[in-house]
């Protein structure tokens, strides 16, 4: 199973990436793409020193509801993750301040269509590795990076997710791919998140699963041993890792965790500082560099 997931990256990756002929230069560039004829924003990060010949990972991150690209970009602090380790970077922005997937907004905006534009306009716009594609999101934002996967999990080396508003219905998820193509996924989610409750909710229409179930859903889907190991990592951190998969699933759980996104920078729009237990953006990187290590030792 594990050859099977590898495999679908590296056909991506079998012929050498074609790079523009000029990348856009270091910074912080707006754009704007016609998606499904709705006019959509996202943000694209280029950190200094990066090759423009030379193709280099790709960070997809997604704010969650009612949040701007900008608050999510000094939230996540992804942009020195970026310069540190030479990624690119892009946030695109839900439609309306949200992304319209699950029991949120509304059944006319294809979202999933919307990510798989953005990522053949930036193969236009940068030189990224298409076998080197780490989506993430928190929220509303972590559940449009699980609908991506399980609907393309041929343009996504790992998925990461913070505080998930995620597929209750998890067959809907399953539904979309063969049982063959699995993918990577890790999660971080606070017992004491009141805004998406770690043991679900299912009142007045709005349904969000039970985490722990959830996890185990995803572990099935990636073929992995049914019994996880537990390991307390600290007094705040419980570790969940399923082995013997065909692509890892690993959840951490914040014991004094509410909605928010982990070791975060303070911004306007955060209330109070950040819960430093656990670090979100470092977390997930780790995790996405382990599968990149996969991929490029699973190369020819």
């Amino acid at each position: 199973m594990l050859g099977l997931w590898i495999t679908l990256l590296l056909l991506l990756g079998d012929a050498p990436p074609i790079c523009p002929t000029e990348n856009p230069p270091p910074g912080t560039h707006q754009h704007t793409l016609i998606s499904d004829d709705i006019l959509r924003d996202y943000t694209l990060y280029i950190p200094p020193n990066i090759a423009e010949d030379t193709p280099a990972p790709l960070i997809v991150a997604l704010h969650g509801l009612g949040d701007t690209v900008e608050n999510f970009m000094q939230l996540s602090d992804w942009a020195a993750i970026a310069d540190r380790d030479g990624a690119i970077l892009v946030f695109p922005a839900g439609f309306r301040g949200r992304w319209h997937v699950n029991v949120f907004g509304r059944n006319d905006i294809d979202d999933v269509l919307f990510l798989h534009d953005l990522l053949d306009e930036l193969a236009a716009l940068t030189c990224y590795d298409a076998a080197r594609v780490f989506i993430n999101g928190f929220s509303n934002g972590g559940g449009m990076a699980e609908r991506f996967a399980c609907s393309a999990p041929e343009r996504v080396a790992a998925v990461g997710i913070v505080g998930g508003a995620v597929e209750a219905n998890f067959d809907a998820c399953a539904a979309d791919v063969a049982a063959s193509a699995p993918v990577p996924l890790i999660a971080i989610h606070g017992l004491r998140d009141s805004i998406v409750p770690y043991r679900g909710i299912n009142v007045d229409g709005l349904r969000l699963p039970d985490i722990g179930r959830w996890i185990e859903s995803w572990a099935a889907r990636n073929d992995c041993e049914p019994s996880p190991q537990i390991q307390t990592i600290s007094a705040q951190i419980e570790r969940t890792i399923y082995t013997d998969c065909a692509a890892d699933v690993l959840l951490y759980t914040v014991a004094d965790g509410r909605h928010e996104w982990y070791g975060g920078q303070q911004t306007a729009r955060v209330v109070r500082p950040p819960n430093d237990a656990i670090d979100a953006s470092e977390t997930l990187w780790g995790f996405a560099r382990e599968q990149f290590a996969v991929i490029d030792t699973a190369a020819p």
